[in-house]
């Protein structure tokens, strides 16, 4: 796992996008990754309301199913985790 900071509704978002992907693609998704810096907002706890969503999705991404091996599910984690914020 990751040591990086993640947004409070990062795994709402992410659970969101895996359940849209178990029945909007020809196959159902294996699992879901959204990223990070998509999540612009954090939300206070109360009822959500559209308003609030836009303002932690505020870009008009689309969601897309791609086919990748393991290799390179593990790659992709391995460079995620790997990445140093504080060098920017």
């Amino acid at each position: 796992m990751c040591a990086h900071e993640r947004p409070t509704y990062g795994n709402l978002i992410g659970d969101a996008i895996m359940s849209y992907g178990q029945d909007a693609f020809s196959q159902p998704a294996d699992f879901a990754v959204t990223n990070g810096g998509g999540i612009r907002a954090d939300i206070n706890k109360g009822q959500l309301k559209l308003g609030m969503s836009l303002l932690m999705l505020p870009f008009g991404n689309s969601i897309a199913q791609i086919q990748v091996t393991g290799a390179q599910v593990k790659e992709m984690f391995e460079n995620v985790c790997s990445f140093d914020s504080t060098k920017r």
